[in-house]
């Protein structure tokens, strides 16, 4: 049926079924399109932003476990360095507490 507008604009309008199709084996993840082609290329184009998807997320896993590495990593250099800087500052302390103290001879 085809409706005409004040506006000499063209609208369709689909009848009314009184008995909707119903398929039984229907499921969401198939494509009913009839042009084959069409229905392949939406496919691969779903499958490739699902494959991005999980590509970004093991990116970001990866990163973050990089990140700790690192950091712990950085954790041991300086308390390796800070152990250090320590039995320096103790030496010399040690050195200048025998300065002070007298010897009995």
């Amino acid at each position: 049926i085809i409706v005409i507008c004040l506006t000499s604009r063209v609208k369709l309008i689909a009848p009314k079924e009184h008995n909707p199709r119903y398929e039984a084996d229907f499921s969401l993840a198939a494509n009913y399109d009839p042009d084959r082609q069409c229905a392949a290329a939406q496919k691969l184009k779903r499958q490739l932003t699902q494959e991005k998807r999980g590509a970004m997320r093991e990116l970001r896993r990866d990163a973050a476990f990089m990140a700790t590495v690192c950091c712990r990593q950085r954790v041991r250099e300086l308390s390796d360095s800070l152990v250090e800087m320590l039995g320096y500052c103790l030496g010399i302390l040690a050195r200048l507490v025998m300065q002070q103290v007298p010897t009995a001879a």
